[in-house]
């Protein structure tokens, strides 16, 4: 492999910025290597994955070294490697605001960046402290930075690409919603942020279950363990054929199920048997 070594730290970002370093962290608690899988951020990424990369369309290479790092290349050819990002720390700071934090050539280097399903881009960078890019602008180049896509392995479409990478029992299609959960206030309704940040009641009844009966104390109880759970964290929705509720999944769970197994909401008239045999 030819390995390119600018000889300044400022032409490495300038390498990186054309890329999107993304790594979604949707609770403390979660390792790097967690949150890259939960979010399917493995794998390849460009401006356009038709052509091969170049100095006009650099390729981002993510792959994780253990579970509490990862590396990031940012990619100028099939065997030329411009600058790599070592990562030890993601977390996220809203419904579609990231951050991660490592190294780059032994450098500090944080980047806030802004994630949609399956494209990225950059918001923010700051390298030993110094603000090289805001709201999504270079400072150095005075450039907004482009959204890169996820690039599907050889031989596959995008459509296949997704529902291969797809945990088991989440569907392979785009959601119909996704955002940040605000409140599980109980039983199958749930307050989630839109993608925009603004909270608001979301129709989102999930599909299959419905509230336990019990005294107030009982239902605060069911709440605060609902939220805990939830709140704060990225959902994916899927709409059923009858357009009035929802499976919803965290982190490649589905959170009715969840709720089933945890004996905190019962089944409903429309629960699968999957639901109905967790509930016996």
């Amino acid at each position: 492999m030819t390995v390119r070594r600018p000889r300044r730290c400022h032409s490495l970002i300038a390498s990186l910025t054309s890329v999107v370093l993304a790594v979604a962290g949707p609770a403390a608690a979660d390792t790097v290597q967690q949150v890259l899988e939960k979010y399917r951020l493995l794998g390849v990424f460009a401006a356009d994955c038709s052509r091969p990369p170049d100095q006009r369309n650099i390729y981002q290479v993510i792959r994780e070294i253990d579970a509490n790092s990862a590396q990031i290349d940012a990619m100028s050819g099939l065997v030329t490697v411009d600058a790599t990002f070592f990562a030890d720390k993601a977390e996220a700071v809203g419904p579609t605001a990231l951050r991660i934090v490592g190294t780059v050539n032994d450098v500090p280097l944080e980047v806030t960046w802004q994630v949609e399903r399956d494209r990225q881009r950059f918001l923010d960078i700051k390298l030993k402290g110094a603000v090289i890019t805001r709201d999504g602008t270079d400072l150095v180049g005075l450039q907004s930075h482009a959204w890169l896509q996820r690039c599907p392995p050889p031989g596959e479409t995008p459509a296949q690409s997704a529902a291969a990478a797809a945990p088991a029992g989440m569907p392979g299609e785009p959601p119909t919603y996704e955002g940040q959960v605000d409140d599980w206030i109980g039983g199958n309704l749930l307050f989630v942020q839109s993608p925009t940040g603004g909270v608001k009641k979301v129709d989102l009844s999930l599909h299959g279950i419905v509230g336990r009966e019990g005294s107030v104390k009982e239902a605060q109880e069911i709440r605060a363990r609902l939220e805990a759970f939830a709140k704060g964290r990225v959902i994916r929705c899927w709409l059923k054929e009858n357009h009035k509720s929802n499976v919803c999944y965290l982190g490649g769970k589905d959170i009715a199920l969840w709720a089933l197994e945890q004996k905190l909401v019962r089944p409903g008239k429309d629960a699968p048997p999957e639901y109905l045999a967790v509930s016996r």
